[in-house]
């Protein structure tokens, strides 16, 4: 696959902001309601709300509809079935309040792009530390390594290196390659990253690389049957010479931007009463259901509202 030109480079940053602005304004809020909700809702039926996003214009920041096209069926995992692959399809369990997974990708005027989301309900802290170091990977070595003139399977080996450094009991857990050349191809075969591939990155190229953990245990659950999780991230980027690829998929994705804190009614008024005589400072988005939640800020956990970072 050769490098992208000006203008396909341009048609594939468009895919992108669309699959952006289908996650941000539609997925995720979706997921937001139905846990403030505590509502019932299928894997399945979440995925088909994302195809129908696609093509709603009020998602898309004002493309055209008839130019976009899903790269592939949304795979939303949760309750300790994760298959982190693009090949799989979300089954018809329903949502489960803990390690979320989202993938979805737009296809604009045939140029594809990708991203993948994990958000986490009441993470324990080894959850947070694992998520961030699966945050370092993709920015401390992935990307820093992806650039012009540099062999893939060397990009690999260098994100298997900082796994084996710094935590080692993750090596076999990680996905088998971080991702692969894209375009007018979903997924380019002969540039895949993983250990056997020779191929060169190049500069213009454009990559979607995904990374995550799977089969990970899940210590002190209160569910009983979810003994294990998973933690997976991706977004679509450009190659340059000298310096990190480029992400092109502008969503948030740090700890504080994923992470959602649910309270009970009753853990909310012994709170209140604790901090009898404050201000509420938080506006809450939503504001209905027996459940409230908060995103992680700054590892302070914002109680009885929902406070929704944007994309």
């Amino acid at each position: 696959m050769a490098p992208k030109e000006e203008q396909e480079i341009a048609l594939t940053k468009k895919a992108c902001q669309v699959t952006v602005d289908v996650y941000a304004k539609y997925l995720r809020d979706q997921i937001m309601e139905i846990i403030d909700a505590d509502k019932k809702v299928k894997h399945c039926k979440l995925a088909e709300g994302v195809d129908q996003a696609f093509q709603d214009k009020k998602y898309l920041g004002g493309v055209d509809p008839s130019q976009v096209d899903s790269c592939y069926p949304a795979i939303i995992q949760s309750g300790g079935n994760y298959n982190l692959k693009f090949s799989v399809v979300s089954d018809k369990n329903n949502l489960h309040y803990g390690a979320i997974t989202c993938a979805l990708g737009a296809r604009y005027k045939s140029y594809c792009s990708n991203i993948v989301r994990t958000l986490l309900v009441n993470p324990n802290q080894e959850q947070q530390d694992l998520y961030e170091f699966l945050l370092k990977l993709e920015e401390e070595v992935l990307l820093e390594k992806l650039r012009d003139g540099v062999k893939l399977c060397d990009v690999f080996a260098a994100v298997m290196a900082r796994v084996n450094k710094d935590h080692k009991e993750l090596a076999d857990k990680m996905t088998k390659n971080v991702g692969f050349a894209t375009g007018i191809e979903f997924r380019e075969s002969s540039l895949v990253i993983q250990p056997k591939t020779t191929a060169v990155a190049r500069k213009g190229m454009v990559f979607n690389i995904n990374i995550g953990f799977s089969g990970l245990p899940l210590k002190g659950s209160g569910d009983e049957g979810i003994k294990t999780y998973a933690l997976f991230i991706g977004d679509t980027v450009l190659v340059n010479e000298g310096h990190p690829a480029t992400i092109l998929t502008h969503s948030k994705k740090r700890l504080k931007n994923v992470a959602i804190f649910i309270k009970d009614d009753d853990d909310e008024e012994e709170e209140e009463e604790e901090k009898e005589g404050k201000k509420q400072q938080e506006e809450p988005i939503l504001g209905r259901g027996g459940r409230r939640t908060a995103i992680l800020d700054s590892k302070l956990r914002v109680s009885a509202m929902l406070s929704l970072v944007s994309s």
